[in-house]
């Protein structure tokens, strides 16, 4: 093997995930940086490759500064990296990882990159045993010696780069602080997905049928046809020594893209967004006003008809036009409050006349045809 080839992290973890979609993104950069040879990558240009990754690490590193839980360690894991790293390792700034990779590149002599230390835990969640089940590629504890134990300074940092990459956020629930990341089944261009992740994060805990409109809305503006996967959303436990994968929720369209497609009028989509710009923007908030509460309520509803009726509930599509009809009634009588209170939100989001967009809507839809064998 050439001085300047690596074995990678062996596929089976979250770290190889992460290492995988490190090296995509650097490839979409510039593709003749390095090359695989089998299990292996061979840097064939280290300026360019050390180049690559300073790119990408500086997209993430400034809106990540100071959040030392995109890439978590335990007490143990930063004694071994701090070791590793000839005592250049910042806990509070997991990027002083890649800071000392990308020296050594500088150097033009990455022979160093293979040095090995024990895997940080978090790359090799999948072998505890209190680890939940569904990840499809778990390693039972039970292997001695599991080829994951260890691993070299150039898969460390392109799994830490990975985790820049695709980490949405840290949520506490209850006493547990949880990990979200998003892991691209395909490569989105960079600043898309960036916006991509700003908007998954605000919808982390929200019922599905918003996530699942939110993941349609993002995967049609990608391109992306009627059942395509865009990739998986990872939990993680972040434990006080340990940490435990949560579970894994595909982004599909559950059948709305197709549902959308057939909104002949853009307006349509235009309103909808506003609808969902609204439920997300306020979901599990408390405010303390029920008005706010009633309306996103019933915002929520409309997004959950709409849901039912693009898996083929019975009725869904008649629940979901009298929604509307109701909706369009309250805004034009301004009885109750709240009515009052959705037509200015409405109008503060740029809908000039919310009876009239919410009425091509429901045409819209009234219109759509050939869903769940119309």
């Amino acid at each position: 093997m050439s001085s300047n080839c690596f074995n990678l992290y062996p596929p089976g973890t979250l770290g190889r995930i992460l290492v995988d979609l490190a090296l995509m993104y650097i490839k979409y950069i510039d593709p003749g940086s390095f090359h695989l040879e089998n299990s292996s990558i061979c840097i064939d240009d280290p300026g360019l490759f050390k180049d690559s990754i300073v790119d990408l690490i500086n997209m993430f590193k400034s809106e990540l500064q100071g959040r030392p839980s995109v890439f978590p360690t335990t007490g143990n894991d930063r004694g071994v990296i701090k070791k590793a790293l000839l005592n250049r390792f910042d806990p509070s700034d997991p990027s002083t990882i890649i800071d000392f990779i990308i020296d050594i590149l500088r150097t033009g002599n990455p022979s160093m990159l293979g040095k090995t230390l024990t895997t940080p835990s978090i790359l090799r969640l999948e072998y505890y045993e209190y680890s939940r089940p569904g990840y499809s590629t778990r390693i039972k504890q039970e292997h001695k010696n599991y080829p994951h134990k260890e691993i070299n300074l150039i898969s460390l940092a392109l799994a830490v780069l990975g985790a820049y990459i695709s980490y949405i956020s840290t949520n506490v629930i209850g006493n547990e602080r949880i990990n979200t990341y998003i892991i691209p089944s395909r490569l989105i261009p960079l600043n898309e997905l960036i916006e991509a992740k700003k908007t998954f994060s605000r919808i982390i805990d929200a019922p599905h049928y918003v996530k699942a409109y939110v993941f349609s809305r993002t995967m049609l503006k990608l391109g992306l046809l009627p059942g395509e996967i865009l990739g998986d959303i990872i939990k993680i436990n972040l434990g006080k020594n340990r940490y435990s994968l949560v579970g894994i929720e595909k982004i599909s369209d559950e059948g709305l893209i197709s549902i959308l497609q057939l909104l002949s009028n853009k307006h349509s989509l235009w309103i909808l967004d506003k609808i969902s710009r609204i439920v997300v923007e306020n979901y599990g908030k408390r405010r303390g006003t029920r008005i706010i509460e009633n309306y996103v309520k019933i915002l929520g509803q409309l997004l959950h008809y709409l849901y039912n009726y693009a898996i083929c509930i019975t009725d869904a599509k008649y629940q979901l036009l009298r929604l509307i009809t109701t909706i369009i009634n309250g805004i034009e009588e301004g009885g109750a409050d709240y009515w009052k209170s959705l037509r200015n939100k409405l109008i503060n989001l740029g809908v000039k006349d919310p009876v009239n967009a919410l009425s091509i809507l429901s045409k819209d839809l009234a219109d759509t045809s050939n869903v769940c064998g119309e």
